[in-house]
Formats: C-alpha cells, structure tokens, sequence
C-alpha cells in the first residue's frame, strides 16, 4: 500500500480469504480498522468458527484450529464424490452444514481471522502442534543453513519422533566436521528453546532433498505409511 500511495495510485489492498466451496470469497479486511496480517471478517451472512481440526469443538479466541465456514455460499458438494463431500461438509451440533477447509487459522476478540497454513502440513508430535513455517522461521536465523529441509516424522512405540534433514549452503558444506556438529547442535538448541520440541538435526548436502516445482517437499509423515 505503501507503494501504490508513493506511484499516485488511490487503490488500497486488502488481504482476503476464500476457497472454491465457498463461492471463493469468505472473509476480507476492512478499509477502516484494518488490521494488516489477518484476512479480516466473514462477509455477511457467512459464519466462520475455528474448530479442533476434524471435530466440531470450537477452541478458545486467539488458539489455532481448523478454518470452518457456513452460509448459503457454501457448497452442495462436489460432483459425483460423496467421499470427499462427507468429508467436506459436516453437520455440526448446531444443526447447521460447516464446510472443513483444510486450512488453519485463528480467531481474535474482535472476529478477525488469521491464516497459518494448510492442516495437511501441520504435524503433531508428542503432544505439540508444529508447523514447517515455525521451523523454518528458526532454520533462517543460522548462518550457512539453506531455506530447503524436510520433516520426517516416526513413530517408535507410543513415541513420535521428528526428524529435521536441513540443506548446507555450499559455503558451510566445504566446513570442518567440527563446525557442521556445532550447527547441528545449535539448530536443536534453537528448536527446542523455540518451539519445545526435541529434533534429531541431519545436515544434508547442498540441492540434495528432492524438489516438487522447485522447493523441498515439507513433511514425511511415516507413522501413515
């Protein structure tokens, strides 16, 4: 906005949030009151709540869930799938048919909605919810660390563990074994002191993880495999 102001232009942009099965447009920020990150408040006669994802549990204002929609905007179902629709569209204990969007979000006091990301990217180990953009966001603050890494999750008896494979820059793979163990260790250190979480950290070569359409596929949960 800052931008199109200094070029001249009266425009004002404003982030949204919609999907197909809601006839693409859920919720949009406000000119006045806006409240720059969010996605802002549901259109009219739109109902949004966020729920325990795959339940009908609504969470407390200002914690993370699952993104649920309803109102004469939502689908009927997609075509000539009944699995994904009951998947989709569920009726809640209210009575009413909620479309499940697949998306994670969270609520404020005022009704403003914050999207996070995907819940197929989300994991949960040991009792935490994480997300591959909290990781990231501590993989980008080490020097030498690339933003391509991959998650592997496993479950050995009643335990998960989650496994962190991170690229080298070319610069850090040409390093000591000593340095490469230091950076490991800090990127546990940062992980858990972060996020709570305990990782075993793999350093891996440049370009090494394979890519889809160029980035690094996120997350391997193998406790489905």
């Amino acid at each position: 906005n800052d931008f199109l102001l200094h070029h001249g232009a009266k425009t004002k942009m404003l982030q949204g949030f919609g999907m197909t099965e809601a006839v693409a447009v859920v919720s949009l920020d406000l000119k006045a009151n806006s409240k720059p990150g969010t996605v802002g408040i549901p259109f009219p006669g739109t109902y949004v709540k966020i729920v325990k994802p795959s339940t009908d549990i609504e969470v407390p204002l200002g914690e993370d869930g699952e993104i649920c929609i309803s109102g004469p905007s939502v689908m009927l179902g997609y075509y000539d799938n009944e699995k994904e629709t009951n998947e989709a569209l569920r009726i809640h204990s209210d009575g009413n048919v909620w479309l499940h969007s697949g998306d994670i979000g969270v609520m404020d006091e005022d009704g403003f909605i914050t999207y996070k990301q995907r819940l197929k990217r989300m994991i949960i180990t040991s009792g935490y919810n994480v997300y591959p953009s909290q990781i990231e966001e501590v993989l980008l603050k080490i020097e030498g660390v690339e933003p391509h890494y991959q998650l592997v999750v496993e479950r050995k008896g009643n335990l998960d563990t989650l496994e962190v494979q991170v690229e080298m820059s070319d610069k850090l793979f040409s390093d000591s074994v000593g340095k490469l163990e230091e950076v490991a260790k800090e990127i546990e250190r940062n992980l858990y002191a972060t996020l709570s979480i305990h990782a075993k950290i793999t350093l891996v070569e440049p370009k090494s993880i394979p890519r889809s359409e160029g980035k690094a596929k996120r997350v391997i949960d193998k406790r489905t495999i």
